[in-house]
Formats: structure tokens, C-alpha cells, sequence
């Protein structure tokens, strides 16, 4: 039970972030209608979302309930799970590379982008730095939240298998 209860608290937490890269990912979409290297990025991010998505279908319409679930159910965690454990993987690849890159590398991107973006002139590089610490320390949380809730649907879709069994002896 408190496994149950960990798991729905995570579900929650990562529900905004689902929202906000669903959104993104739409947006990719059509971006990767002109670039479609961009795909891969778009695949990535909607795997994700359906992961997290089915798992919040599956915790209160099936688990809480105990109503019979389809095996898709099952496979659509499973599956999207895998592009979800890599999305959470590269999170935490992320936040390391951000932290470990040299402070001089750092401000030679911040100048770049400055050049390349007149607009960005009244941003001060310690307000640049600042908000990228951020950005970085947000991708590992939101990279160990994610692994995290994977791994705990593993065992949680094991322990609530017989739902998925029901749905079968009703449908035979």
C-alpha cells in the first residue's frame, strides 16, 4: 500500500512536466514536418507523455477501482516505459554535463548566443549561469523522479497483473 501511495505521489509530480513537453512535442511536431531530424526528439517526448498517461489511467481507473484492464494497458506502460527510461537517463546525462562543463566554456556559449541574438543583450552572464544551474538541477529531478516512478511500475504492473488476467476471462 505504501508502494501504491509513493507511486501516485510521484504520478502527480511528474504530471506537469507531462503537460509542458506534451505541448512542446506538439510544437516539435510541426517543426519536424521541415527538419525531420527533429523525429527522434518528437518520438522521445510522446513516449513519455503516454507513459506517464497510461500509468495515470491504469493507478484510477483500474487499480483503485479494481475494474479489469486490457492487456494494451500493460503493454502501453511497458513499452513507453523503455522511451521514458531513456528521456530520464539523458535528464541525468544532462545535469552532468551541465555541471561539469568549464566556467570558461560556459561563458564563450553565453557570448555566442549573445552575438547571435541581439535580443539577449541586457542579460548579464551571471544571470545566464544562474538560470542554467536552474535548468540543470530541474532535469535531475525531474530525470530521478522519472526513473524512479519506472522502476516502481515494474513491480506495481506484477502485483496488479490479475487485473489485466480478468479482462481476458471476460472478453473469452
Amino acid at each position: 500500500m505504501k508502494q501504491l501511495t509513493i507511486f501516485r505521489v510521484l504520478t502527480f509530480l511528474l504530471l506537469p512536466f507531462a503537460v509542458l513537453l506534451g505541448g512542446a512535442g506538439l510544437l516539435m511536431l510541426l517543426a519536424a514536418l521541415a527538419r525531420p531530424q527533429l523525429l527522434l526528439q518528437v518520438f522521445i517526448t510522446a513516449g513519455f507523455v503516454f507513459y506517464l498517461f497510461s500509468s495515470l489511467r491504469f493507478l484510477s481507473k483500474h487499480i483503485d477501482p479494481e475494474r479489469p484492464a486490457r492487456t494494451s494497458m500493460r503493454e502501453w506502460i511497458r513499452v513507453n516505459g523503455f522511451v521514458a527510461g531513456f528521456l530520464a537517463l539523458n535528464s541525468i546525462y544532462s545535469f552532468i554535463r551541465a555541471i561539469a562543463m568549464d566556467p570558461a566554456d560556459t561563458r564563450k556559449v553565453f557570448e555566442e548566443m549573445k552575438e547571435s541574438q541581439p535580443a539577449f543583450s541586457t542579460i548579464t552572464f551571471e544571470l545566464y549561469s544562474s538560470v542554467m544551474k536552474f535548468a540543470a538541477y530541474l532535469s535531475l529531478a525531474f530525470g530521478i523522479l522519472l526513473l524512479v516512478h519506472i522502476l516502481m511500475s515494474i513491480p506495481i504492473l506484477k502485483k496488479y497483473g490479475y487485473l489485466f488476467s480478468i479482462a481476458k476471462e471476460n472478453k473469452g
